[in-house]
């Protein structure tokens, strides 16, 4: 993105940034920030979730992100890909032959490295002990290995993030089903479901039944249609009765939105 700002005819930030990409320095979290949410909020289609590569790269990143991004943006994992910095200078030089990268040489790459020594490191760390008291997680891959063996890792780690993320939208929905919240349940739900329905007659048809007060749930399974799209499975026990519910979500603008859902006692399954 900000290599990319460099080509542009008339940007007022293009030879700051360039210059700052040799000297292998951090650009200001301003400018980051600005062309990062013009981005977002121009990406195409309505399926938004992004991975961000490159950031936050000093402290500076991390509290621009705090002060400014909430409203746009919830971070939910960070990756952390590790690997020795002569591996590193072996893979750069070698891409230095066809990229054309100003910063792709020997003494660019080598301030790069003390850049993230010093100021990015520290940020990671202090993420670390963010995710001991949060939800949010950060990955640890070791990316010394084959591309298909890292890019496998990845999407482990990215499909554990997405499965976090929908367990905890099923959990309030069955929250707000329990306090037979009508209002907060078809917040948590699609719009092709709530419409031309009735909140409190869609809850009441789709969830409440005087005879099943659920009061277990087990043997969660979670499985990808896409990156966008999952099916949640579980069984809910009441009294001596086990069924299987299956929910289905897709994440969209809005976020994680339940767009089908269907209960059936377990030997009907």
């Amino acid at each position: 993105m900000l290599r990319e700002e460099t080509k542009k005819e008339g940007s007022p930030h293009a030879q700051m940034i360039g210059e700052c990409l040799v000297a292998g320095k951090i650009v200001p979290v301003e400018i980051s920030l600005a062309l990062l949410e013009q981005a977002m909020r121009e990406a195409p289609g309505k399926s938004l979730v992004f991975l961000i590569d490159g950031f936050p790269r000093n402290y500076d990143n991390l509290n621009g992100w705090t002060a400014r991004m909430p409203e746009v943006s919830s971070m939910v994992g960070v990756l952390y890909y590790d690997c020795p910095l002569e591996v590193l200078e072996k893979r750069i030089l070698e891409r230095a032959k066809e990229s054309g990268r100003s910063d792709d040489n020997l003494e660019s790459l080598r301030k790069r490295f003390k850049t993230f020594t010093k100021d990015t490191k520290p940020v990671v760390d202090a993420l670390r002990k963010v995710a001991q008291k949060t939800c949010m997680q950060v990955y640890d891959i070791a990316a010394n290995r084959r591309i298909e063996e890292v890019w496998q890792d990845t999407q482990q780690a990215l499909n554990s993030v997405i499965t976090n993320d929908v367990l905890t939208q099923n959990w309030r929905l069955l929250e707000a089903a329990a306090e037979q919240n009508a209002e907060k349940y078809v917040q948590l739900c699609a719009e092709e479901m709530v419409a031309d329905n009735n909140p409190e007659e869609l809850l009441k048809a789709q969830e409440f039944n005087e005879d099943l007060q659920f009061t277990c749930i087990s043997n969660a399974e979670l499985n990808f249609v896409s990156g966008t799209k999952v099916v949640l499975s579980y069984l809910r026990k009441s009294g001596g009765t086990t069924f299987k519910e299956t929910r289905v979500w897709s994440h969209g603008m809005a976020g994680w939105k339940m767009v089908h859902f269907y209960r059936s006692p377990l030997e009907n399954c």
